[in-house]
């Protein structure tokens, strides 16, 4: 599976593999290529919006153009209105600078950024992430361990309730299956410990 998107100077695509995503973030001239794997994807995300500075550097340049050129025709010829037409195409573009902006959701992976152009695409690419994130961390992380501290197993239980992995009634009957096991396990111990004192009883009752 695989998500393109563009907007002016931005450029992403997404290719979903069984275990990781392959990340591609364009914009103008550079580029950042990444793969990560999904359980690696942080539950958080914001929203930001980027403005295009090469207009606004563009739209100065100009913006100055048309005023040295204002200058030097009033200096040659005289003042005319329609010179000021000069300062057009800066204006435009600072304008553009000012009001257009390009809209993300920011998501974190590994610890860095990933960008997803916020259009009508954002949701499913989205969606996408936080149900492969989901799978993931089920499967490395949501099998039962009785075999582990029951304190650390219930924790581990919490975390993935927390991360969206487990609904809250699927983590009670996990913690109800740890505390099942603690008390059999308590039971084990308490019955061989009768067995052995009744032995030790026994054993004194024949030396007597």
């Amino acid at each position: 599976m695989k998500y393109e998107q563009k907007r002016v100077l931005a450029r992403t695509s997404f290719a979903f593999g069984e275990t990781e995503l392959r990340y591609t973030f364009r914009y103008g001239a550079a580029a950042e290529e990444s793969s990560f794997d999904y359980f690696e994807v942080s539950k958080g995300r914001k929203h930001t919006a980027v403005r295009d500075w090469s207009r606004f550097q563009l739209g100065m340049l100009l913006a100055l153009s048309g005023a040295v050129a204002i200058a030097a025709q009033a200096r040659l010829i005289g003042f005319d209105a329609l010179s000021l037409l000069w300062l057009t195409p800066g204006a435009v573009l600072l304008a553009l600078f000012s009001f257009a902006q390009t809209h993300f959701v920011v998501l974190q992976a590994a610890g860095n950024p990933v960008w997803i152009i916020d259009d009508k695409s954002a949701h499913s690419i989205v969606a996408e992430i936080d149900r492969r994130r989901r799978d993931r961390l089920a499967d490395l992380y949501g099998a039962l361990n009785l075999a582990n501290e029951p304190y650390l197993e219930v924790r581990k239980i919490e975390w993935l309730v927390a991360e969206s992995v487990f609904t809250r009634d699927e983590a009670n009957n996990q913690i109800a299956r740890v505390n099942a096991a603690v008390a059999a396990k308590a039971m084990v111990i308490e019955e061989a410990a009768e067995a052995d004192s009744f032995g030790m009883f026994a054993r004194e009752a024949i030396a007597i």
